[in-house]
């Protein structure tokens, strides 16, 4: 069985030590598409609630998003801040958001979390 989850939120990060533009602070409108496969379904017939997806990801929407470290942090502190351990990359995005889920599952086969950063490129992690 599987199943698919799309969703889009709005974000602002910046990568600390990156030498290009993303070292500033700037925003995006991801794309994200969950999907996740299982031999077994609960005992309601699902795989997953789909509620449970979007609350992980919801915890990302319309958030800053930034490296434990940052300096912004404390000069931030008043906004509605995600913290990460890892810089706030697409690639690291979308490894959170499949590990937060795989929390909430007792059972899976595979767990494919796409997250595209603009229309033209996207992160993708699996588990």
């Amino acid at each position: 069985m599987k199943i698919v989850y799309k969703t889009e939120i709005s974000s602002a990060h910046r990568i600390l030590n990156h030498k290009g533009k993303c070292k500033n602070l700037h925003g995006h409108n991801y794309f994200i598409i969950v999907e996740i496969e299982s031999e077994n379904l609960d005992e309601n017939g699902f795989v997953i609630d789909f509620s449970e997806i979007k609350k992980i990801i919801k915890e990302l929407d319309h958030k800053v998003i930034l490296q434990r470290n940052d300096p912004l942090i404390e000069k931030l502190k008043d906004e509605s801040l995600f913290i990460m351990d890892e810089p706030p990359s697409c690639e690291n995005i979308s490894k959170i958001i499949a590990f937060r889920i795989s929390k909430e599952l007792k059972e899976f086969k595979r767990i494919k979390v796409r997250v595209w950063e603009s229309r033209r490129s996207y992160a993708e992690y699996i588990i």
